[in-house]
């Protein structure tokens, strides 16, 4: 107990730190900002978005990144996008997005670029035109933003504005994963699973028992299909079980079917109708599967 309190005071003391420190760094922003440094007139609407040393404030942070945006602080432009996009203080706006994005992404404000590229794609304020997306998301990833990457492996897998090509998307997903983009590396993890691109590397299972372990639940659905089907690993029904339900517990409804099988046919576990029956409801409340249509 006397150790609960004691951590109780220093997480409270660690707190009260860093409150002080962010406040002081807001005066000396200000300062600078005021002083006529753009910059730091960005950095300092960046504290009033998270709401760091000052109580949040969307539209001081707005007129901040506006001063800077005009000053040639391109990444101030983007963040104005995105304060449009997100409706952050604002109604959203995409002829406003389109504005600030365009004017950032060519200023090299790679994530502008992607985000410009998705407006093309969907149609967003704009009309859509692939080619026009694939280029900027080209840009954007040629720029080293995973985002980009990550978004234009989607168009070569969909063969949408360009070619159809798996392996040209399994690249770039790997390009975006290696960034630490998981949904990237599960994206590509689909390419192996579906037989698209062949895993010369191995990777597969090492990368999804990864993202699995740190929270990235949509893998553990991948790894327990390699565990239940012992793709590239032996198979191993108790753990093919732990993960699809850890994965269901995590709203990722495919595992919850998976799971219902197992359970039905008490493989990793003894056999329990109920516990099928609960796992398969919560999957078919959350589906329109073929199969939650039978009666």
């Amino acid at each position: 107990m006397f150790q609960v309190f004691i951590f109780a005071i220093v997480f409270f003391v660690s707190g009260c730190s860093h409150h002080v420190v962010y406040k002081q760094q807001v005066a000396d922003l200000s300062s600078a900002c005021l002083a006529g440094d753009q910059k730091q007139c960005s950095v300092l609407a960046n504290f009033y978005v998270a709401g760091r040393g000052v109580p949040r404030n969307y539209q001081k942070a707005l007129e901040l990144y506006k001063v800077s945006c005009a000053a040639g602080v391109v990444g101030a432009c983007g963040n104005i996008a995105r304060m449009y996009m997100r409706s952050q203080g604002v109604d959203k706006d995409y002829s406003k997005v389109f504005h600030y994005a365009r004017i950032a992404c060519a200023g090299g404000e790679w994530n502008s670029c992607t985000n410009l590229g998705r407006m093309h794609k969907y149609g967003q304020g704009v009309e859509p035109d692939f080619k026009v997306a694939k280029n900027l998301m080209m840009k954007a990833c040629d720029g080293g933003e995973a985002f980009g990457c990550y978004n234009l492996g989607i168009m070569y897998q969909g063969g949408l504005g360009v070619k159809e090509n798996y392996q040209k998307a399994h690249d770039l997903y790997e390009n975006a994963c290696k960034e630490g983009l998981l949904q990237s590396c599960s994206a590509r993890n689909i390419l192996y699973m579906n037989d698209k691109v062949v895993d010369v590397d191995g990777v597969f299972l090492d990368v999804s028992k990864m993202s699995c372990r740190v929270g990235f639940t949509e893998h553990c659905n991948d790894l327990g299909v390699v565990l239940f089907g012992g793709y590239k690993a032996k198979q191993n029904y108790t753990l093919a079980l732990k993960v699809f339900e850890v994965s269901c517990k995590a709203s990722n409804y495919t595992a919850c079917s998976y799971a219902s099988y197992m359970h039905g046919k008490g493989l990793g576990t003894a056999k329990d109708m109920d516990k099928s029956k609960g796992l398969n409801d919560l999957f078919c409340q959350n589906s329109d599967a073929y199969q939650c249509k039978l009666k």
